[in-house]
């Protein structure tokens, strides 16, 4: 879950509430670096299915989120995010941020591909 800013509260909430396995991550730029960099690896290699409800608005906005996300890269070297204005970008976060968390799965099988 993403503990940046706000975050850091909500995770803390649901430790206390008793859900154990909530994870908190803080989102730098290398860490959005390396989360981008796998969803797209990930998608590459089909191992992420996104069913098909195109006549659906959270559909349609879902999917201009992944495509309107940008990058440029710094003068440090470093990738730096952004989304054009009047648009957004959690989903998209949200679903690099749930592949990322599923690496560590094994793959080959069905069972082990993220379905969103």
């Amino acid at each position: 879950m993403d503990q940046t800013g706000v975050g850091d509260y909500i995770v803390e909430d649901m430790k206390q509430t008793g859900i154990s396995n909530t994870e908190g991550i803080r989102f730098t730029l290398s860490l959005k670096q390396e989360m981008a960099v796998h969803l797209k690896q990930t998608m590459m290699e089909n191992q992420l299915a996104i069913p098909y409800a195109h006549d659906t608005p959270e559909y349609r906005d879902f999917i201009a989120e992944l495509n309107v996300e940008r990058f440029q890269l710094t003068k440090t070297g470093k990738i730096q995010f952004s989304h054009p204005q009047g648009t957004h970008d959690d989903r998209f976060w949200a679903l690099a941020l749930a592949a990322y968390a599923a690496r560590s799965q094994p793959t080959g099988r069905p069972e082990d591909f993220i379905f969103v």
